[in-house]
């Protein structure tokens, strides 16, 4: 695990099941707002966010999680095959580490 994962999150008082919050964490990241531009970082916090839709599974919600999947779909073409594994393994890892979901 690196470092800066709960640092990141922590010190920007992000809750981890939070939608909104993961959302705007992996914009930051996509964009290179307030954090150095990162696109494996910006896919983990997007592929965290999207994991939210099955906990809420709030119709509610339906709209925003249109947006987060539209989002990380323009985030995927910017992206090799090696940025994408290595950020589907950092959201794999931070679940497995913060008991993320559960």
């Amino acid at each position: 695990m690196r470092a800066g994962d709960y640092t990141l999150s922590s010190s920007l008082g992000i809750k981890d099941d939070n939608v909104f919050e993961l959302t705007l964490l992996a914009m930051s990241c996509k964009e290179g707002h307030g954090v150095k531009q990162n696109f494996s970082e910006a896919y983990k916090w997007f592929r965290l966010a999207v994991d939210q839709k099955s906990r809420n599974g709030a119709d509610e919600l339906q709209e925003f999680f249109m947006y987060i999947t539209t989002e990380m779909d323009s985030l995927i073409q910017l992206m090799t095959a090696v940025e994408i594994a290595e950020g589907e393994r950092r959201a794999s890892e931070f679940r497995s580490q913060k008991n993320f979901g559960k």
